[in-house]
């Protein structure tokens, strides 16, 4: 009998909720129960080490986001189900599967799109903001704070390429994805994909909007990074307008709402 069947509670349940997946009113039942249950308390702990374990291991860290993903996809539909893994396997067999995983990533080397707002299960962009005792999923324009953490998530939904990156009141232009490179990154094409790392809001009060642009082909950074500048400079007090790019590319946006603490 494993840990998760002890406490009623399984393994890929306790990991949605690590992840900040599940619906409110499982998240905050789950959190009650952990408040009275040192034995759930510790799996969750457990979890939380051994992402950042294999993070410090293993540079690839969007692997580990994928591994975790197709164990994700055992609690959906059986139509939309694919074949997974173990979330807990021994250190050796988890870099044999890194590798497995990478090495396909490792071998594959002027009109204004209208901007669509991010809403729904089914969103290209979604944004959680951590939290003492896991995650939460945030809904557009959302109040943040100075200090929150956020990560972010994307659903490629057939586009292959894409870039996200987020303007502050201040003009601060950030890059997401990729971090670095000439041309956008090529997206991973199923379900939703977080980012390797979180992202700590500054104090400058008003918005932060983050730009998912996408495109069937791969495309320049530079010249999204150039309107992202010229939209942050021409924003007003509640955000900044869309970005003015060239080619086919498909635009989404998602505004949070800076306050003061």
């Amino acid at each position: 009998m494993t840990a998760g069947e002890q406490t009623g509670i399984p393994d890929l349940r306790l990991e949605r909720f690590h992840l900040g997946e599940l619906p409110p009113g499982e998240m905050e039942e789950l959190r009650a129960q952990l408040a009275r249950d040192a034995a759930l308390q510790a799996r969750l702990d457990a979890m939380a080490r051994s992402d950042r374990e294999v993070a410090d291991r293993y540079p690839v860290v969007r692997v580990a986001d994928e591994i975790r993903r197709r164990v994700r996809v055992a609690e959906r539909p059986v139509e939309d189900r694919r074949r997974v893994w173990p979330r807990l396997v021994p250190v050796g067999a988890l870099a044999a599967i890194l590798l497995a995983v990478a090495l396909p990533f490792l071998l594959t080397s002027p009109s204004t799109p209208d901007i669509t707002r991010i809403k729904g299960d089914d969103a290209p962009l979604v944004v959680y903001r951590r939290l003492a005792d896991g995650s939460e999923r945030l809904e557009p324009g959302a109040k943040v704070r100075q200090g929150d953490q956020v990560r972010l998530a994307y659903r490629a939904a057939g586009r292959a390429y894409g870039l996200i990156v987020s303007v502050d009141p201040r003009g601060t232009v950030t890059r997401h994805l990729p971090p670095e490179g000439l041309l956008a990154a090529a997206l991973e094409p199923n379900g939703l994909v977080l980012l390797d790392s979180s992202y700590e809001l500054d104090g400058t009060p008003g918005w932060e909007r983050f730009y998912f642009i996408a495109g069937s082909r791969p495309f320049d950074v530079e010249p999204v990074m150039r309107s992202a500048r010229e939209a942050a400079s021409r924003g007003t007090p509640q955000s900044p307008p869309a970005l003015k790019l060239g080619g086919q590319l498909d635009q989404f946006v998602f505004t949070l709402t800076k306050v003061d603490r």
